[in-house]
């Protein structure tokens, strides 16, 4: 991969001005440290950068000059539809989607998140991709999927009849929620005919009180199996065994029962066991970390093997923890956290949990209420995002450093002429809007190329460093230096001409007293409103040629001629 790096350096240097040889490193130690697939475009999808990861994941051993980025890793003709970075690119903002990809393995999933790189102006100068692969994580959650959708086949195709109704006041005479079909079919009546009834409709009178007297010990948090007789539709009474459970309606109190047929039939009669067995199934053999907390005391009630895993300790340890021992939170904001989850106000968190090493992770998590044996608790599914946090924090620390080579020359670690003509531009439009002054300064070295023709290009390289660095030193932070071209200089400075020749004189003798060989000729120019910029920089340049013409180490201002 050592050429792809190369290759790409360079690239990046035609666009971005150049980079000194730390930056190099460090932009190159950054892209290829990720585990994520990278790539850097231009505002028209030509890729500039591709990391390792990438170059790999799609069997590269190069990347061609100049391409588009959906020939290269798709093979198309035109941008993927619901690319995030044409969105980034056209408003300036992250952008993340979910996008099908090919590689050397095969079609994957990936959560590709783009980020402009942003000029200080504004202006947008291309964007990052960084493409996470989920194809794992979606697999995992369509198995969670149809893991709940066994659930509802479960109440639909249960042998027993089920039924779910809202409680107001221990009142057995409100209309049931939902029945499942067997309830139908056992009965005889339809769905809707269901919903415009109530428990008591189903039971004989006879057995009303006994019906009543089961309510009393459910609305106390109590489960209670009793038998009884039913009704069907035409009339047969059939003597059920009826399981009453209280049951969360959305945060309205409520009960869920099970009819079962003992007229001779006793085989259903570990139904509830069996469906209790098949949720501890799920929840111990689950790979996602799931836990189960008490929300008034903060304890942990439960922990599936994935989380003794995943946090460090054994089910027996993870039982005595406090929810905020996991947490990275104070107790006081995890209670807070926990009362919006277990009033539905909030479902998902971002937190930071602490394993038993005492590394700490960056988690998201699921939280919601769950019943289990008539007490209130919340069940939390905790998702490790520790390396995408990292991977977004990788990608601003590359911006950063890309908008900063960008702005900077290679050899004397000043501005560039790209940079400063875009600053000369906006600083000229502020000095108009607000009528403040501004002048420019244009400078270049007398003798500079005997230096080069007789000592070489180093020697020359010194002298131009040596003088840029003195300069620097000697300006204010309000003015702008720049290295205009090959020895010439331009300092832009919100001052009028008097201030600006001051300058000027300053610089020119600090340049003499360097005593590297050369020496300074300058010249000076006022911006006025009706001034192009055109126009002011070539009233510089004239003034710097008059200088030259005086004899050079001189100043001069450029007077049109009469």
């Amino acid at each position: 991969m050592e050429s792809d790096i190369k290759f790409s350096v360079n690239e990046v240097e035609k666009q971005e001005g150049n980079i000194s040889v730390t930056q190099r490193l460090l932009i190159e130690t950054l892209l290829n440290n990720l585990h994520d697939g990278v790539r850097v475009m231009d505002r028209e999808l030509n890729v500039i950068r591709v990391n390792q990861v990438s170059m790999k994941k799609h069997g590269l051993s190069e990347v061609p000059e100049k391409e588009k980025c959906y020939r290269i890793f798709k093979g198309r003709s035109g941008p993927c539809q619901g690319c995030p970075c044409i969105v980034s690119l056209e408003k300036g903002i992250m952008e993340r989607s979910i996008m099908e990809c090919n590689s050397v393995n095969g079609p994957t999933l990936n959560e590709v998140s783009s980020f402009p790189i942003v000029e200080e102006d504004g202006s947008i100068w291309g964007v990052i991709e960084i493409a996470k692969d989920i194809t794992e994580q979606k697999t995992l959650q369509d198995k969670l999927k149809k893991e709940k959708e066994k659930y509802k086949e479960l109440f639909d195709n249960s042998d027993n009849a089920i039924f779910i109704q809202i409680l107001k006041e221990g009142n057995l005479s409100e209309e049931l929620m939902e029945v499942n079909r067997m309830a139908c079919e056992r009965y005889g009546y339809t769905r809707d005919e269901f919903l415009a009834m109530s428990a008591m409709d189903i039971a004989i009178p006879e057995y009303h009180p006994l019906l009543k007297e089961m309510l009393s010990k459910v609305w106390s948090g109590q489960k209670v199996v009793e038998q009884l007789y039913h009704r069907k539709r035409n009339g047969e009474v059939f003597p059920v065994e009826v399981e009453i459970r209280p049951y969360d309606l959305e945060g309205s109190a409520g009960i869920i029962f099970f009819a079962r047929d003992i007229s001779g039939k006793f085989e259903t009669r570990d139904a509830l066991e069996s469906m209790e067995r098949l949720y501890a199934n799920l929840f111990r053999n689950n790979h996602a970390v799931m836990l189960v907390i008490d929300p008034e005391k903060g304890d942990l009630k439960d922990a599936n093997p994935a989380a003794c895993r995943y946090y460090g300790y054994s089910r027996k340890e993870m039982l005595r923890l406090k929810g905020w021992d996991l947490n990275a939170l104070s107790e006081k904001d995890q209670q807070e956290a926990m009362s919006k989850a277990k009033s539905g106000e909030q479902e998902f968190f971002q937190f930071k949990h602490r394993l038993s090493n005492g590394e700490t992770r960056d988690v998201e998590v699921y939280t919601g209420p769950i019943e289990m044996d008539g007490k209130k608790y919340l069940y939390s599914i905790v998702h490790d995002i520790t390396e995408r946090i990292l991977a977004e924090e990788a990608a601003h620390r590359l911006t950063t450093e890309l908008l900063k080579a960008s702005r900077k020359d290679k050899l004397t670690g000043i501005f560039n002429r790209a940079y400063f003509e875009e600053t000369l531009m906006r600083e000229i439009d502020k000095a108009r809007r607000y009528q403040t002054c501004l002048s420019l300064i244009m400078f270049d070295l007398d003798n500079y190329k005997e230096i080069n023709d007789s000592l070489g290009h180093m020697a020359g390289d010194m002298v131009l460093k040596r003088v840029a660095e003195s300069v620097n030193t000697n300006v204010r932070k309000s003015d702008y230096l720049v290295r205009w071209g090959g020895d010439e200089f331009m300092i832009l400075t919100p001052m009028r001409l008097p201030s600006a020749l001051k300058l000027a004189e300053k610089l020119r003798g600090v340049i003499e007293k360097l005593d590297c060989g050369v020496t300074a000729s300058f010249g000076t120019a006022e911006f006025s409103r009706e001034d192009t910029i055109d126009q002011l920089t070539r009233r510089v340049d004239r003034a710097l040629y008059q200088a030259k013409a005086k004899g050079k180490n001189t100043i001069s201002t450029y007077e049109e001629p009469l």
